[in-house]
């Protein structure tokens, strides 16, 4: 079997996040989705900019359209994805039109930019994960926002035999950029040129969790695995001053849970895994 990032159109699929929907309550599912730090980010600037529209890529069962419901934000969304499947769902579950199967190069059924792109853990599911990166840096007019995996040592494998996950029986890629690399992309791509790009790792060992199978570093903690939020803000030409040189701003932050945060994300996560085996009975 090929594994690859097409795998995700697989029908096993279909009803992956129907539970949490289902399950849980505006709150529960409040304090799941709204604990991710690029989450939080997004929110942050919806509220900043009120009048910027939001494409977020890869979209499940509309999960992050959910949350913007609950927190009362009120930017025009769109939500696109590959999978067909998750479209019909996410049409059905939230009673919401915009939502668009496009294609990899995120042109069919877009328009050609938006104000604020948003991915969460998308990147790393894809056989390139530079690719999409660079589609979604591309669609975005002020702000980019992806969340992903990357590691301090070791190079990003991209053979999906040893770099892959098993989601309901299915194999999607699963990859791990070397942060470094990571940077250097970034600071050679054109469009990032005079951008502030804030770079948050929060670590964690990658390895050994969710039927991931990868190399065996990932599951050392001197690997510097980590979830990596990027945050890129877009300076336009008109910002930049005629003789000002060419530059990228990159910040790095880290986040820390605090041990109540930490026990209460572990527990609600326990609840929510035997409510999806009970489910799956």
């Amino acid at each position: 079997m090929t594994i690859n990032e097409k795998n995700w159109t697989d029908k096993k699929l279909t009803n992956h996040y129907v539970y949490l929907h289902k399950y849980l309550s505006d709150y529960l599912f409040n304090l799941k989705f709204g604990s991710y730090y690029s989450s939080k980010l997004t929110l942050e600037s919806l509220k900043k900019f009120p009048n910027y529209n939001l494409l977020e890529v890869g979209i499940g069962a509309g999960n992050f359209f959910r949350l913007l419901k609950i927190n009362k934000i009120f930017n025009h969304y769109t939500g696109a994805d590959i999978n067909e499947n998750y479209i019909s769902l996410a049409k059905e579950l939230h009673e919401y039109k915009d939502f668009y199967l496009t294609d990899e190069n995120l042109k069919k059924n877009l328009e050609k930019k938006y104000d604020i792109v948003y991915s969460r853990n998308v990147a790393l599911h894809q056989t390139d994960p530079y690719f999409f990166i660079n589609n979604l840096i591309n669609k975005a007019r002020k702000i980019l926002i992806i969340e992903l995996k990357t590691r301090n040592k070791g190079e990003t494998i991209l053979d999906t035999n040893y770099s892959y996950q098993i989601v309901d029986g299915v194999l999607i890629p699963y990859i791990v950029l070397n942060f470094n690399e990571l940077k250097d992309f970034l600071s050679n791509h054109k469009l990032c040129q005079n951008s502030i790009i804030t770079i948050n790792r929060e670590y964690t060992i990658l390895g050994g969790k969710n039927l991931r199978h990868l190399e065996k570093d990932l599951f050392e903690k001197e690997t510097g695995g980590a979830n990596t939020t990027l945050t890129i803000n877009f300076n336009s030409k008109e910002e930049t001053e005629e003789n000002e040189v060419s530059q990228i701003k990159f910040y790095e932050t880290f986040n820390h849970d605090d041990k109540i945060n930490k026990n209460f994300k572990y527990y609600l996560n326990i609840f929510i895994e035997k409510v999806k085996r009970y489910i799956n009975k």
